[in-house]
């Protein structure tokens, strides 16, 4: 799966959440991978917030 980003970043919510140092390190490389892709700095709060909508549209077709 891969993710689209804008060249503008939308306007969202902040949220707080623990990850162990694995993930942390996960996290840093999709966050550089997607900011070099968009030409810009991609936030954790857009990856996550993309991760979210897509994981809920697949539930959705998942139950009709």
């Amino acid at each position: 799966m891969k993710l689209q980003f804008n060249k503008e970043k939308q306007n969202t919510q902040g949220v707080q959440f623990r990850i162990d140092p694995i993930t942390n390190q996960n996290l840093t490389a999709i966050r550089n991978y997607y900011s070099e892709q968009a030409s810009r700095r991609v936030t954790t709060g857009e990856i996550c917030k993309q991760l979210i909508n897509r994981h809920a549209e697949e539930l959705k077709r998942t139950n009709d």
